[in-house]
C-alpha cells in the first residue's frame, strides 16, 4: 500500500486553446474524505475524469495507490470505484453494444464477455 491514497502533482490538462485544470498539486491520505469544489468549468470533473482514466493529463501525474493512471490504468480501474453524473452508455449504440464496450474497457476476456453479454440479453430480452 502506498503512503498516500492519492496524490496529484502539477497536474495540468488542456484542451486546445483552454486549460482546464492548471497545475493542480495535493495529496489525499488513506481514510480521508474529500471533496473537490468550484463554480462551472473550473475543472473538477476533469480532474474527477483524470483520476478514473477517461482522460490523460497534459501534463504532470496523479497515482492512485502509488500507480498512475497515465501508464497504468488497468491496476487504477481494478482499485476505484466512479458514480458517474451521466448515465455510461452511448445513445448512439445497441444496449448489447454498450454492455460490450463496457466489458471491453474492463479488459474481460472475449470468450467471457461474449457468454456475459447472451445472458445479459437473455434476462433482459434485449434478443
Amino acid at each position: 500500500m502506498s503512503e498516500s491514497a492519492i496524490t496529484i502533482s502539477n497536474l495540468t490538462k488542456k484542451f486546445d486553446d483552454i486549460t482546464a485544470v492548471d497545475n493542480l498539486s495535493l495529496e489525499i491520505g488513506w481514510g480521508e474524505l474529500f471533496g473537490i469544489l468550484g463554480p462551472n468549468g473550473a475543472g473538477k470533473s476533469t480532474v474527477v475524469n483524470i483520476l478514473s482514466t477517461l482522460l490523460d493529463p497534459t501534463e504532470g501525474s496523479a497515482t492512485i495507490d502509488g500507480h498512475d493512471v497515465e501508464y497504468d490504468p488497468e491496476r487504477v480501474r481494478d482499485i476505484i470505484g466512479v458514480c458517474p453524473q451521466q448515465p455510461a452508455f452511448y445513445s448512439y449504440l445497441t444496449g448489447e453494444e454498450n454492455i460490450k464496450l463496457m466489458g471491453e474497457m474492463h479488459l474481460v476476456p472475449k470468450d467471457v464477455l461474449n457468454e456475459r453479454v447472451k445472458t445479459m440479453v437473455e434476462k433482459i430480452g434485449m434478443e
